[in-house]
């Protein structure tokens, strides 16, 4: 083993042992308080998706905080249990998933807002909300179970192996690093430039119950609402740009047959795992995005707390 080599296994460790529960630990405290603080707010579509993401976030980063306190001191169970390899690989990915596309949905209903096309605006209603929520779990947990049948345990290592493994990383490409963020992307940029219109408009959330709003207006607290979207968007794009390019040499060189040295292996395995963990903090981030991002959301949660 070279210098070169140790170096980056011992950072991977140290990083995985201090940093992974750090980052879960945070995840798990800011979910909860986007949990209570928009389980009051159902009456909104937006808030709706919002809420549900936090709620699998929350359940997301508690797995992955319990999983990592226990490989500190003990081994890896996944790797020696079969039904436990196959399971976590499968309820990780759908939970992640339903979260990226629960944002996918909130960025959609925000552009719904915003539009003055009425045919479009029915979608951002609380019925169609949990309507999409309840399909996605149900397509989610469908279309993920794969992983219960090809996941596997090879050489002590859980994971994909063999040809399952090169169209794994291609699933995961279109599924997790093209679509949600193209997706937000488009629908956030169209919300921001449909509230740009809609700026003069503006109304307070108090509303006049004698005067009948225009049906093109748009409330504050909507606007607060999309720019928290649009922070986890930036947020998530930011996060998970550098991942692809790690998993298609990855994915190719290991296709091709290409020897490898052992440096060659460190830093492969070495960038995968800050790849992984910065796709992870989107798990954790979104609490402390909403605090930077939303003057209203911070004043909410300065009233919750006092």
């Amino acid at each position: 083993m070279t210098a070169l080599s140790s170096l980056l296994f011992l950072l991977q460790a140290n990083i995985y042992q201090y940093a992974a529960p750090i980052i879960f630990g945070f995840g798990i405290i800011g979910n909860i308080f986007i949990i209570i603080m928009f389980v009051r707010r159902r009456q909104n579509s937006c808030a709706i998706y919002l809420l549900m993401a936090a709620v699998v976030n929350t359940i997301n980063t508690t797995f992955n905080f319990t999983t990592t306190i226990y490989t500190l001191n003990h081994s890896d169970p996944g790797n020696s249990i079969l039904v436990f390899c196959k399971l976590r690989y499968y309820f990780i990915h759908v939970w992640g998933q339903l979260a990226r596309y629960f944002a996918i949905f909130a960025c959609i209903d925000r552009y719904a807002v915003a539009t003055t096309n009425t045919r479009l605006r029915w979608i951002a209603r609380p019925s169609v909300a949990w309507k999409m929520i309840i399909a996605m779990i149900i397509i989610w947990h469908i279309l993920a179970s794969h992983l219960l049948i090809f996941v596997t345990i090879n050489n002590g290592r859980c994971g994909q192996f063999g040809l399952y493994y090169i169209v794994f990383e291609i699933y995961y490409l279109i599924f997790v690093c093209v679509i949600p963020p193209v997706s937000m992307m488009i629908f956030g940029f169209l919300a921001y430039r449909k509230l740009r219109h809609l700026h003069g408009r503006i109304m307070p959330v108090s509303i006049n119950t004698h005067s009948k709003p225009s049906k093109n207006k748009i409330h504050r607290r909507d606007r607060d609402l999309l720019i928290m979207v649009l922070g986890e968007v930036v947020f998530y794009v930011m996060t998970m740009s550098g991942y692809p390019f790690i998993v298609l040499e990855t994915a190719v060189t290991n296709y091709m047959g290409i020897t490898k040295s052992i440096d060659h292996i460190a830093i492969e395995t070495f960038f995968t795992m800050i790849a992984i963990l910065l796709l992870y903090l989107n798990y954790s981030a979104p609490f402390y995005i909403y605090i930077v991002a939303s003057k209203t959301f911070r004043k909410d949660f300065k009233a919750l707390l006092i």
